[in-house]
């Protein structure tokens, strides 16, 4: 049988809701074989991951979700393979987290001007000492009863033109891809189809990405629908890049997600996990 992968899921120390031990032990439970550990611009999980893998006998991909600016849109790189103790990379970490932490801080106040009382201290307080994100607030606004689910608060209010968003500059894609590279880590565009933006803007950045040392994109996520795989494929083809397949799951609360429950790769395309049997 083929080994079954899940390349981008997170934990605790972002804005999953299972510790690094728990999303480990719930993939052996899923039949994943490799998986890879991708929190958002922090790597703080990943020592717990590796020795929760070791127990279960399950294969383990340090990995990051970074967060970067190209042209004034913010696009998300997943970092697989990593070297979680690269100093660059940390170094480039600390100061996404205090980028973060002022984010919140300026999202929680423009909840509170929109009626969402205490935003930023219960997001805070879900988030612990790990890195705070726009899903923490999710959390809060679905418990005040603001939204039913994560997807109505971010299409509500935390997205451009919204009550909650707050424009970051993240660092920039070319520094993001060269960060994950000197860190012996391969890089993929997550999520490609969820960036609001034109077919003809996704191609201008496929064409920088891949300029910049760009070397997959992720044609398989947890929400893809076939056509969104197909579309996905095809930019794969049409700038050479490989394939990769992870759910992005959070939690049991994205009821849509499934741990490890990804369709299977097109034919046509080169997937990602042949960069490490070659």
């Amino acid at each position: 049988m083929c080994p079954v992968y899940d390349l981008h899921t997170h934990t605790t120390a972002s804005d999953g809701q299972l510790s690094p031990e728990e999303l480990v032990i719930q993939a052996r439970a899923c039949g994943i074989d490799v998986l890879a550990v991708t929190d958002h611009d922090t790597t703080s999980g990943i020592a717990q991951a590796v020795d929760e893998a070791q127990r279960q006998n399950i294969k383990l991909l340090p990995g990051i979700e970074l967060s970067v600016s190209w042209r004034d849109k913010d696009f998300h790189i997943v970092g697989l393979d990593i070297d979680p103790d690269n100093k660059a990379l940390k170094k480039s970490i600390q100061k996404t987290r205090v980028l973060r932490e002022e984010r919140a801080i300026e999202i929680g106040k423009r909840l509170g001007e929109s009626g969402v009382a205490n935003a930023y201290h219960e997001a805070r307080e879900i988030a612990g000492d790990h890195t705070l994100t726009r899903s923490h607030f999710a959390r809060v606004l679905i418990k005040q009863g603001f939204a039913k689910d994560t997807r109505e608060v971010f299409r509500k209010y935390l997205i451009h033109n919204k009550p909650g968003f707050v424009k970051t500059k993240w660092i920039r894609m070319d520094d993001g891809i060269k960060l994950i590279k000197d860190s012996g880590g391969v890089t993929i565009l997550a999520h490609p189809m969820r960036y609001h933006i034109t077919a003809s803007w996704l191609r201008r950045f496929l064409v920088a990405f891949k300029e910049s040392g760009g070397n997959g994109i992720e044609v398989v996520t947890g929400s893809s629908t076939a056509d969104e795989i197909r579309m996905a494929a095809s930019h794969a083809e049409r700038f050479k890049l490989m394939g990769s397949a992870g759910s992005d799951f959070h939690g049991f609360d994205d009821s849509w997600i499934k741990l490890g429950q990804l369709a299977g790769m097109p034919k046509s395309i080169t997937p990602v996990w042949e960069h490490w049997s070659a």
